[in-house]
């Protein structure tokens, strides 16, 4: 039984197994607000985990069993997710890959976030869009703990959380009365009602490793669909900047996903070199540009997918009759694989512009302005759809009406940069169009 000084009168628990295997790695349990270290070692989960070579990092939360609890501020979100960073950076497992729970999901991913290492996450059942829904299951919940305990919250939601079978067993337990009311000087009580506080708004497109995402096929009350594969197409790491903050990394930058994406998404390779010798203070070795394009390139050819939306968008363009063509910033060869590897060659077949072919890459307005002239259409009867601020640059000069497409950059980003939408969902792209 070991414990993690965490303040000068509190401490969490913790049991730690190291990898025994020489290649093995730690995988950290993050549970949920009322769950235990027990759930992942009973389970066998942490048993079969070590028969492998694997080690397991399992800890409670103050106020969950074992751990130490001062009061309702020991329970608050953030106060959780700071314990977990410092109990990575005491105990320093191998190889880390943190898997969440639930809202434990969440925490794992913010602690990330943080600076915790890391080299996965790994989210069951936490994938959940902010809104009015979520807030009324939270509060919800909350309300039934301050009534019932915990026993009403576990009874009045496990039908609709769990499997036959599971539901079979605990029915045999099930009291159906004699609630006890929630204590306010209880920890876990003060978990489940400080969790209100709980920022659900994550920047996942900020994640720089893997993330795998589980969601139970009995939760009726978590799992939205749409909201879930939303979420899970924000996760996916752009394949160009992973491979970019790496070899940035590998030279002896600090930089990590989101800070490469900031100061390069929308940029040429030849734009982005000073900038990076600036921060280096000294010239690029000579092989970097040919092998960053190598690894680059083989790591488009592997992962590259559409954009959630993006093809039925383009459907709906076509079949109005609009003109239409792709105005990029990559080399013609590099444009074209893309659109055959996302399905859309044949619908901007004849129709692509490379700013290399015409030596002037954006903000500079002219390779819109040589695609306006070709369609012979004045440039203020075309609309552009961009996701990078030197993109919007570029259409605003054009005299352009820009559409921002807000992915995976800072919101109010390209607004600023003069596009006259922002949006954040491909589905909406026919609609700004008037189609």
């Amino acid at each position: 039984m070991a414990f993690h000084q965490v303040t000068d009168s509190q401490s969490i628990y913790y049991d730690y197994v190291a990898p025994s295997a020489s290649d093995g790695r730690c995988v950290v349990f993050v549970n949920a607000l009322t769950g235990s270290t027990e759930m992942w070692q009973a389970a066998a989960i942490a048993t079969a985990l070590h028969a492998r070579g694997h080690g397991t990092l399992c800890y409670n939360f103050r106020g969950q069993a074992l751990s130490g609890y001062g009061g309702p501020d020991d329970a608050k979100p953030d106060v959780i997710v700071a314990d977990l960073v410092a109990l990575l950076a005491a105990v320093a497992p191998p190889r880390p890959i943190l898997v969440g729970l639930s809202i434990g999901g969440l925490f794992a991913a913010q602690a990330r976030l943080r600076g915790a290492a890391a080299d996965a996450l790994v989210f069951i059942n936490t994938l959940r869009k902010p809104g009015v829904r979520l807030d009324w299951i939270n509060n919800a919940m909350v309300a039934a703990a301050t009534l019932g305990g915990s026993q009403l919250v576990m009874e009045m939601n496990l039908p609709h959380l769990v499997n036959p079978d599971m539901l079979a067993s605990a029915r045999e337990g099930a009291v159906f009365g004699n609630y006890t009311a929630g204590d306010p000087d209880d920890g876990l009580f003060q978990l489940l009602a400080q969790s209100l506080a709980t920022d659900w708004d994550l920047p996942y497109e900020a994640l720089d490793v893997p993330v795998l995402s589980m969601t139970g096929l009995y939760d009726r009350v978590f799992r939205v669909e749409a909201d879930k594969a939303d979420l899970a197409a924000r996760i996916a790491e752009p394949p160009v900047f992973r491979v970019v903050t790496a070899e940035l990394q590998a030279l002896g930058l600090k930089t990590t996903l989101e800070a490469t994406m900031a100061a390069h998404k929308g940029l040429t390779l030849e734009q982005s070199r000073p900038l990076i010798e600036a921060q280096l203070g000294r010239p690029l070795p000579a092989d970097w540009a040919p092998r960053l394009r190598q690894r680059t390139t083989q790591a488009l050819d592997e992962e590259l997918t559409a954009i959630p939306g993006a093809v039925a968008a383009v459907a709906a363009v076509m079949a109005a009759g609009v003109p239409n063509c792709v105005v990029s910033q990559s080399r013609r060869q590099r444009i074209e694989l893309n659109l055959q590897q996302v399905g859309l060659a044949a619908s901007f077949a004849g129709r692509i512009y490379s700013t290399h072919d015409l030596g002037k890459p954006k903000p500079a307005p002219d390779i819109y302005l040589q695609a306006a002239a070709d369609f012979a259409v004045p440039p203020a009867r075309i609309t552009v759809i961009e996701d990078t601020v030197t993109g919007v640059t570029g259409g605003v000069a054009a005299g352009m009406r820009v559409l921002g497409y807000v992915a995976d950059g800072v919101a109010g980003s390209l607004h600023a940069a003069g596009a006259a939408v922002e949006f954040t969902d491909m589905k909406q792209l026919p609609g700004l169009l008037g189609l």
